[in-house]
């Protein structure tokens, strides 16, 4: 598993030389119906405490939450995107896309709930997805798509 960290460098860092309305390549580090994260919004990770700290408010909502992945810092960072509170289960988030637009890297994200005519657990959720992406110093914006 440590291999495929030291390699995120590697594969991140091809094509990150974007013009705007390009893609930046990113990876998923975690994807959860449950997370620690209430609210809507991102959390941008550039340095160890900052990591830190967005993985703990990501394990929060559970007993034990794993460790988190090692990520070189000096070269990559990474973003939580959630989408708030739900009322039930059968909530998703994904992440389906990483670009540059206007000076902006801007995070596109897709949001499904569960079928209207589905019976679904009466329990708190809220999604939320971890990624890593090349370091940039750009301002970080959501774009969620329902």
């Amino acid at each position: 598993m440590k291999w495929l960290f030291a390699l995120l460098p590697l594969a991140l860092t091809v094509g990150c030389k974007s013009n705007d309305g390009s893609d930046v390549p990113w990876q998923s580090l975690a994807r959860s119906p449950l997370s620690g994260v209430a609210e809507p919004g991102l959390h941008v990770a550039r340095n160890a405490d900052e990591w830190r700290e967005l993985w703990a408010l990501h394990g929060r909502a559970v007993i034990q939450p794993s460790a988190a992945p090692e990520l070189d810092l000096e070269r990559d960072m990474a973003i939580l995107v959630s989408d708030g509170q739900k009322p039930t289960a059968g909530w998703s988030l994904e992440v389906t896309a990483l670009t540059i637009e206007n000076g902006q890297l801007i995070v596109h994200a897709r949001v499904s709930g569960p079928p209207a005519d589905s019976m679904q657990a009466q329990v708190l959720t809220a999604p939320c997805e971890i990624i890593a992406t090349t370091r940039h110093k750009l301002p970080v914006q959501l774009r969620i798509t329902r």
